[in-house]
């Protein structure tokens, strides 16, 4: 793997031009593979400063690995000629073995572009036109259109499988960047003895005394809105209380309430009834008068008519002394009723008035909730922010841990074992995405555009022919 020396991200090294940032590799050779033996490790100085800042630019080169960790393993590097190193690269280096190294290894410096690392550019290209599937373009117009069509119908699908070889790429990278972060925590545990790794350790920690920080500051936040809440909700509980008399009271109320309604309106009823009795008895008397006062009715006739106004009159006087008990009746219940509408308002009142301040208390609540997640949400950006650098502060330890074989116990090892296993995954991954990059751009352009041509000039030509042939029908 080889580090662009414009944008600093990483390269498998199978193109002279850097596949992030389109920019050229440059002022960079290959040099022979170094060798680094393992022994117990020791504080890192080596004889030849550049020599050990080139080996810390390479990761992902394969690493070999033996069980025990006493024992010296091969670890094939690449190694970039620092004679011809970009200017932009130039004061990174240490100048001499006695200063210790300062690099920040989690965007390492750029490596030796020329040197493939996976397949050539020539077995890229191959494989490139083997995926794309466009296939070469035959002669003629039939083969031109042939060929633009399988291009158009393809470079959709095309595109996507990009997409998702690049989402691929993106996730390999983040798993390396993980382990490589694992590996120098493991790195710390178990006391690698290296001066470069225990200043890239140092600076970690105080990252991490960082993020540790915040969430002690989230951690109080949320401890002081637990309280609030709970105040709250101690006050809610003893309102709630004070309202059970009041509920009890009201089945009370709304009982006698009920009865004095019930009462009331039955002797409202009788009343109304011997109203319309009174009525009605009053309308036949006023038409037997009537009929009476007619002297052109025959006698008998007249004396049944004085009859049955007798028999009304009759009638009349005891309805009307019903009527007068009646109603004196409904007035003496008038006074209970209106006594047990108002006891029973007021005591809906209270009970109201102090509903209303349990939902003045949950107003509170959902006030302080959001207050609590506006302040929580600014601390978690600015803790995702401190776990990033976290995340390339560990990976700098990582990285040159590993780099520098410096494995100080089998714990150690197995997790350089699953970065070295990681860091082949992330090439294979930026391989695949570079062979679909080419894949998508492999068409013949020229072939294409001529055969858009010759569609649109097809299309144009139909649609002349289907206005003749409606014009002739017409005619």
């Amino acid at each position: 793997m080889i580090y662009c020396p414009h944008c600093k991200k990483p390269s498998a090294g199978t193109s002279t031009n850097c596949p992030h940032c389109g920019k050229p590799f440059k002022n960079v050779s290959s040099a022979a593979p170094l060798a680094t033996g393992l022994g117990h490790p020791q504080k890192s100085k080596p004889a030849n400063s550049t020599q050990a800042y080139n080996a810390s630019n390479q990761f992902g080169a394969d690493i070999e690995f033996n069980d025990d960790t006493g024992e010296s393993d091969n670890l094939q590097l690449e190694t970039v000629d620092t004679s011809r190193q970009s200017d932009s690269f130039s004061n990174t280096t240490a100048p001499s073995h006695e200063k210790p190294l300062d690099t920040d290894y989690s965007s390492p410096p750029p490596s030796d572009s020329s040197k493939s690392t996976a397949v050539t550019t020539g077995a890229l290209a191959l494989s490139a036109k083997k995926i794309a599937g466009f296939g070469e373009p035959e002669k003629g117009l039939i083969g031109t259109l042939k060929y633009g069509y399988t291009v158009y119908k393809r470079l959709d699908s095309l595109r996507e499988e990009l997409a998702a070889v690049s989402k691929e790429k993106e996730e390999a990278w983040e798993d390396l960047d993980v382990s490589k972060a694992t590996l120098g925590r493991a790195a710390y545990s178990y006391n690698v003895d290296d001066a470069t790794v225990a200043r890239l350790i140092k600076k970690a920690l105080v990252l991490d005394k960082k993020l540790d920080e915040i969430k002690r500051e989230t951690d109080s936040i949320n401890e002081k809105f637990n309280e609030q809440i709970e105040k709250i909700n101690v006050a809610v509980s003893g309102v709630k209380e004070e309202m059970k008399p009041y509920k009890i009271k009201e089945i009370k109320l709304q009982t006698a309430f009920d009865l004095a309604n019930t009462n009331l309106k039955r002797a409202s009823a009788m009343v109304k009834r011997r109203e319309i009795e009174l009525r009605n008895i009053k309308e036949l008397i006023e038409k037997r008068q009537k009929d009476y006062s007619d002297l052109e009715k025959p006698k008998e006739e007249r004396a049944r008519l004085l009859k049955d106004i007798a028999d009304l009159d009759n009638k009349h006087i005891p309805i009307l002394s019903s009527l007068k008990d009646e109603q004196k009746e409904l007035d003496s219940l008038k006074t209970p009723f209106e006594e047990a509408k108002t006891a029973l308002g007021e005591n809906r009142d209270i009970l109201a008035s102090k509903n209303e301040i349990i939902h003045n208390f949950n107003n509170q609540k959902a006030a302080l909730q959001k207050e609590l997640e506006i302040t929580v949400d600014a601390i978690t950006q600015k803790a995702k922010g401190e776990s990033v650098e976290i995340q390339k502060a560990w990976s700098a330890v990582g990285e040159r841990v590993f780099v520098n074989k410096l494995f100080t116990s089998q714990s150690v090892k197995a997790v350089a074992i699953e970065v070295n296993d990681k860091s082949q995954k992330f090439i294979a991954a930026q391989t695949k995405e570079q062979q679909y990059q080419l894949a998508v751009d492999s068409y013949d352009k020229e072939q294409y555009e001529l055969a858009q041509k010759y569609a649109k000039l097809g299309a144009a030509a139909i649609a002349v022919i289907i206005i003749l042939i409606v014009v002739l029908a017409v005619i």
